[in-house]
Formats: C-alpha cells, sequence, structure tokens
C-alpha cells in the first residue's frame, strides 16, 4: 500500500475515539476507542464505517492475517477523534 499517496481515494484501519452517554439522555459520559474502515479522499480522511466485527467471516487464513497485519498498523497511526471527525484525539 506504499503508494496510497498517489491515489485520490483509499482506505485503511484507524483508531477512533468518542465520548458514549453512560446512559441515554444522561450528561455523564465514558470514552470509547474502536477500530473502523477509515475512507479518504485526496490523502485526507473523509468518512469512516460502521463498527463491525474486523476479525471474522474471511474466506481464506491468509485474508484473515492480512487483515490483522493492517489492524496492528491502525495503532501506529494518530487516533481520531470520531466527536470532531477528522481531526486527532487529544488527551
Amino acid at each position: 500500500m506504499s503508494s496510497k499517496k498517489n491515489k485520490k481515494s483509499y482506505w485503511n484501519y484507524r483508531v477512533l475515539t468518542r465520548l458514549i452517554p453512560f446512559k441515554e439522555g444522561e450528561e455523564e459520559k465514558w470514552r470509547e476507542f474502536f477500530i473502523a474502515e477509515v475512507h479518504y479522499k485526496d490523502g485526507k480522511p473523509s468518512g469512516y464505517g460502521a463498527e463491525k466485527t474486523l476479525t471474522s467471516g474471511w474466506e481464506t487464513v491468509k485474508d484473515l492475517k492480512w487483515t490483522v497485519k493492517h489492524l496492528k498498523e491502525a495503532f501506529e497511526k494518530p487516533i481520531i477523534d470520531a466527536d470532531n471527525f477528522p481531526k486527532k484525539w487529544k488527551e
């Protein structure tokens, strides 16, 4: 995937975070972290896919290994703040 920067549109896995209410209607929230497919246009995040089970549903072990490799790469990139997408999250 070294040619990503030359593509106008592509996707990869990224770690995202967002605040979730403890109960519906409550002000108090907790922070959730998750991995999702992030889509890019012109090299900038443009949206992300709904969370799904990223490690099941593959037809071959090779496909599963490819996915796990790219999931690991997500931890090497800045975390995206889903509440302020596509900004980077700051603790």
